[in-house]
């Protein structure tokens, strides 16, 4: 197996706090404020959409789908990821899987007929492959309520390819169809308290309707935005929706749903550097915090806790395509493991596992004040013994402090503290009698804007 990984162990954990500022408003650099702990990318057909779970030994899992089948990886370690199965299927462009108890559901779309594969990962490390259910033969997306032990079949070969609702609670290796909504095609849903608010992508609208009694399905509203509506999902107060526009020039728009008769959108996101020919893919919510994989520019982190003001704070490209390409890059994207570790596939490159650096979780109060753009590059040459060059860049004059520390935290060198200019600087650092080993170095600018990265020493 090929590991391409930048290592940030555990250890470093305190380090990595300090990196953690408030939003860049960097519109032209490959990462902020979101640190790469590894890429695997070691098959060759092309990769589609990611999940995660947490293992009943207590393990972090990711799954990746390629185009002809699914891959499970133990992220225990999110430095060093392992295979642990793969589970073949019929090859496609499109492979959606989710999690409930001890299994995984799996479908696919594009003229297919796997049904809804279902593995025992009971035991994480050894998954299983159980007899698929066969009541569908493709789908595009499956969605799963853990709250009522349902999930719902999105985009199915069935009539119109609405909502097949079937019981995974009674037995979750046999389950049950026990209600339908077909109407629409939808694409993708989010459900929350027996609501579910539904994409459908080709008749550019989305539906809310209330799956309380899944055996008579009620629609509540349906607002048509004449935009491709890809996926939703709800901020935590239930009031503001968000979907995606699976189209050039594709964007988030929050919508205020609290009157379902009445509904408003009150903001939109695009990233500052998307070009004429982009579009985004998919969003996850946690904390108000949306998660978005947007194809050709990666990993976006918006912040939604103020609806109508959403503000990136952070970001990772993971394949910087030349304009013109649309469907490249970033698929899906996965945020709720308990570690923090931020799970998504990217088409060319496989799987990548990050970590977001919460730019709120310093306690210092900015005042409201971001600074046009500061950047800090990776030390040359890397690995160096002893002595390499760091170098950073400022849009204005500013007071800052270069700091360096070992795996522990521990402050072992004081490069730089005080004014300096603005443009690209460098500091030639000497490790003198250092031993051995990764430490990082950090930016500090004006004492609040922070950022680190890490560097090996090789005697």
């Amino acid at each position: 197996m090929r590991l391409s990984a930048i290592a940030v162990p555990a250890a470093v954990a305190f380090v990595l706090a300090l990196t953690a500022g408030p939003a860049l408003a960097s519109t032209d650099s490959l990462h902020c404020n979101v640190d790469s702990l590894s890429n695997v990318n070691t098959f060759s057909n092309g990769y589609i959409d990611c999940w995660g779970f947490v293992g009943s030994n207590g393990g972090e899992y990711a799954i990746l789908h390629e185009q002809s089948g699914t891959i499970f990886y133990r992220i225990t370690d999110p430095a060093n990821p392992v295979q642990v199965a793969f589970v073949p299927g019929t090859n496609t462009f499109w492979r959606d899987s989710k999690f409930y108890g001890d299994y995984v559901y799996t479908v696919a779309d594009g003229g297919v007929t796997d049904g809804l594969q279902i593995v025992d990962v009971s035991d994480p490390d050894n998954p299983v492959q159980l007899p698929s259910y066969t009541g569908f033969n493709s789908a595009h997306n499956i969605f799963i309520d853990s709250t009522t032990a349902r999930l719902y079949v999105l985009g199915s070969n069935k009539v119109n390819g609405g909502v097949r609702i079937l019981d995974i609670g009674t037995d979750p290796e046999n389950p049950v169809e026990i209600g339908s909504w077909e109407t629409d095609y939808v694409h993708d849903f989010y459900i929350r308290n027996d609501t579910a608010y539904c994409a459908s992508v080709y008749s550019k609208q989305f539906y809310v309707l209330d799956m309380s009694n899944p055996a008579s399905v009620q629609q509540l509203a349906v607002h048509n935005y004449n935009k491709s509506s890809h996926s939703t999902w709800l901020l935590s107060d239930s009031n503001y929706l968000l979907t995606t526009d699976e189209e050039n020039r594709g964007r988030i728009r929050c919508w205020d749903i609290s009157d379902l008769q009445n509904v408003t959108q009150v903001s939109a996101y695009r990233p500052a550097a998307a070009d004429l020919i982009s579009t985004v893919h998919n969003v996850f919510v946690k904390n108000d915090t949306a998660y978005v994989s947007f194809y050709k520019f990666g990993l976006r982190v918006v912040d939604f806790t103020d609806p109508l003001n959403p503000v990136e704070i952070g970001h990772y490209d993971t394949y910087p395509a030349p304009v013109g390409q649309l469907f490249v890059g970033s698929f899906g994207v996965y945020p709720y493991l308990p570690s923090g570790t931020i799970i998504m596939s990217d088409m060319q490159t496989g799987l990548w596992l990050f970590k977001y650096n919460d730019p709120t979780s310093t306690g210092v109060d900015t005042g409201g004040a971001v600074p046009g753009r500061f950047t800090l590059e990776q030390n040359m040459p890397n690995p160096f013994n002893p002595r390499t060059t760091i170098r950073y860049a400022l849009d204005r004059n500013a007071d800052i402090s270069l700091y360096v520390y070992d795996l522990r935290g521990r402050e072992v060198r004081v490069e730089h503290r005080g004014m300096s200019g603005a443009g690209e600087q460098s500091f030639a650092f000497d490790a003198g009698s250092l031993p051995s080993g990764t430490y990082f170095y950090r930016l500090t600018v004006d004492g609040v804007f922070t950022e680190a990265k890490s560097m090996t020493l090789i005697r």
